[in-house]
């Protein structure tokens, strides 16, 4: 389930006992804080709570399959999120708050973690091959338009297809800062060597050097 709730009167806790909130999202001056929550049942549900006194939530998107990861374009006016509808995960689009108006697919072969540019003029997602995805955006007039994803770079990251985004862009749109899961493939980890009896073995190597 991912909510959107007010930030003033924060914790998505109270609307129901059974929700449990994950990846909590907020973007600066916006009236909403959007959280996926899990439900005891296999779908995924989003729902909007405004500023203000307690109001009712209401659902923004039901369906029977799983949503989650959900990001808020800059200019406030799109909600990116990760769904398996298709069978599998892909990075979709609606409009924001209005989601039933429009919905896109931005991924060309599946992806996971969305994030937008600072400037609103790029999409980010990692792909299903663990590759960093950019897809050229406007979000700026009446109509959503996705160029053509690009890729990147193979981020090496080892995080499972429905993990919570673990990586961020920077402002200028041009570094990222990651979290690696895993040490390379096929190496070693670092590990400790424990030396017992050290000025035993020193005298045996070297008598009277010491």
């Amino acid at each position: 389930m991912i909510l959107a709730v007010s930030k003033l009167h924060g914790s998505p806790r109270g609307l129901q006992s059974h929700l449990r909130s994950h990846s909590r999202r907020a973007k600066k001056g916006s009236r909403f804080v959007v959280s996926r929550s899990t439900t005891p049942v296999p779908s995924a549900d989003a729902t909007k709570r405004l500023k203000g006194p307690a109001r009712p939530t209401a659902p923004l998107v039901r369906t029977s399959a799983i949503e989650f990861n959900p990001e808020i374009s800059p200019n406030g006016r799109y909600m990116a999120y990760q769904s398996n509808e298709s069978g599998r995960e892909a990075i979709y689009v609606r409009p924001f708050p209005r989601v039933d108006e429009g919905r896109w697919e931005v991924s060309a072969a599946g992806g996971t973690r969305p994030v937008w540019a600072r400037n609103g003029r790029e999409l980010f997602y990692v792909d299903l091959a663990d590759t960093l995805i950019s897809v050229p955006v406007q979000t700026s007039g009446t109509m959503f338009v996705a160029g053509r994803p690009v890729k990147l770079f193979e981020t090496g990251s080892g995080a499972s297809l429905t993990s919570t985004r673990d990586f961020d862009v920077a402002p200028d749109g041009e570094r990222f800062l990651m979290i690696k899961e895993n040490v390379a493939r096929n190496t070693t980890p670092p590990g400790m060597v424990v030396v017992e009896r050290w000025f035993e073995l020193l005298n045996a190597r070297l008598p009277g050097r010491h």
